[in-house]
């Protein structure tokens, strides 16, 4: 199994160019802290399947240019890459053989229910590139012990050899301290049937509907990581048995049509919550990223590339705010830096403080280590 023991934070995010970008522009210090799960996107409807090397430059391009040589999962859930069920288990294949060669350390993702001709493809290059495979587990899922003990010896692989990703999606979690109870439970249940390489657990209570009135804004608990805080509370040891993961915007949309117009506005994490400010068109956004910058709970123009971004839209430096992608590029690298910070406190960790590019500099000095307790 690639190693996977350092990392203490578990997103799970769509391949949607702001995702991209987000990970991308993390700092350095934060980037082999995080444990990425890309989910790939399903090709256009209507559309002839991608040429080999056409899907050979959109996933393993993708992910090359966000995580790097840093260890991430691959879902290819949505991706169905022919009709011929052994054709697309080849092509899978190909994928992973090229994530290698290209210098990826990618983990596959298989569902418990995972078709054999994928699972096997997933299991050979598991042992032959010493990957590992991370197993998806849904809410339903957490107590199918037969069907996750069917699947490895299917396949000959062992707990060790696998990580479990517990996707509870998008959900409203109405008593945090029964819930907290109820996935200590569930991890160290997981835990009696297997020496697992890692349990990520990652959901999510953002709700799929913006919020915010038009030229408004509003809040939203972070109801995740509440319920995370409190299981720490209960078990101060839980957070050494699972990590905590949460998910990218629309990461729970299940079509994936064109959408329409997007929404203008700024999802701003705070440590419970996010601040939710939107505007009316492109061109309001200007005010939004004004009234995001100018609140008292912006963490500054330095603690990150989108914030950098945020504070440079309101200033006026740029020439406009961008586009949809932009927003939802500020939105996520704030988050990821965000989350990854107060996750280092628990694990006393060190990051390296970012300082902020100057308006004429292009490149990125890094300030001095700084041990967080």
């Amino acid at each position: 199994m690639y190693p996977v023991e350092q990392q203490i934070y578990g997103p799970i995010l769509l391949e949607k160019r702001g995702e991209v970008e987000a990970v991308r522009q993390l700092h350095p210090s934060l980037k082999p802290l995080m444990l990425t799960t890309w989910v790939a996107l399903p090709l256009k409807k209507g559309k002839p399947f991608l040429r080999p090397d056409e899907l050979v430059k959109r996933e393993v391009g993708l992910v090359r240019t966000a995580s790097e040589d840093n260890v991430c999962c691959w879902d290819p859930r949505n991706l169905v890459m022919a009709d011929d069920p052994a054709r697309d288990a080849v092509l899978l294949s190909l994928l992973l053989r090229k994530f290698v060669e290209y210098g990826c350390r990618v983990v596959p993702v298989a569902s418990l229910r995972e078709s054999y001709s994928r699972l096997s493809v997933m299991a050979e290059h598991s042992k032959r590139a010493g990957s590992g495979i991370a197993i998806r587990l849904k809410l339903e899922d957490l107590e199918e012990y037969d069907l996750l003990d069917t699947l490895l010896d299917s396949v000959g692989l062992t707990s060790p050899d696998c990580m479990l990703l517990i996707d509870l999606g998008q959900r409203e979690f109405a008593e945090h301290d029964e819930f907290a109870a109820a996935l200590i439970r569930w991890v160290d249940a997981l835990r009696e049937r297997g020496n697992w390489a890692k349990i990520v657990v990652a959901a999510t209570s953002y709700p799929l509907k913006n919020p915010a009135p038009d030229n408004g804004e509003t809040s939203r608990q972070r109801d995740e990581w509440l319920v995370w805080k409190w299981a720490l509370e209960l078990d101060s040891d839980f957070g050494n048995r699972a990590t905590f993961g949460d998910f990218g915007a629309d990461c729970e949309v299940k079509d994936f049509g064109s959408g329409g117009i997007p929404i203008p506005h700024i999802r701003y994490a705070l440590e419970n919550a996010w601040r939710i400010v939107r505007g009316v068109d492109f061109p309001s956004m200007r005010n939004v990223m004004r009234r995001v910058s100018t609140a008292p709970q912006f963490m500054g123009r330095a603690f990150s590339a989108g914030d950098e971004f945020i504070a440079d839209c309101a200033s006026g430096v740029t020439e406009n705010c961008g586009s949809a992608s932009d927003w939802r590029f500020a939105n996520m690298n704030h988050h990821f830096t965000l989350a990854m910070t107060v996750l280092a406190q628990f694990y006393r960790v060190g990051i390296v403080d970012r300082v902020a590019h100057n308006r004429e500099q292009q490149s990125l000095i890094l300030g001095p280590v700084v041990q967080r307790t």
